[in-house]
């Protein structure tokens, strides 16, 4: 918990996620944050954990209604591991994950240029 509370308790963070996202982030943030992300079956946010420290999360959030087969993928990371191909590696595993798991379909969008 408290690598998590000290990674993401930085504003360079807080400044590109949702609103949801506070900050400061304190230690009951945090509680909130992981009881958030553990109550849903199955679970479909995560923390990026690094040799058993929690450096930031990643999720897999569904979207409803029309674009029901769709989903966005939403991540943050300590910028102290910036670079270092972590979310990279995170990304490719919860792809896998969201295509095991859910109902959701990849969509090509092709585009024609005319000259």
């Amino acid at each position: 918990m408290d690598s998590l509370v000290l990674n993401a308790n930085n504003p360079n963070i807080a400044e590109f996620m949702t609103d949801g996202f506070p900050h400061p982030y304190s230690n009951e943030k945090g509680i909130s944050f992981i009881e958030m992300a553990t109550k849903d079956n199955p679970i479909h946010v995560f923390a990026i954990d690094v040799d058993g420290k929690s450096l930031g999360g990643i999720g897999i959030h569904l979207q409803q209604d029309i674009m029901k087969k769709n989903a966005e993928l939403g991540y943050w990371l300590g910028e102290a591991y910036w670079g270092k191909g972590i979310v990279s590696g995170a990304i490719k595993q919860m792809v896998d994950f969201a295509f095991t798991t859910y109902d959701i379909i990849v969509f090509s969008l092709v585009r024609s240029v005319q000259t």
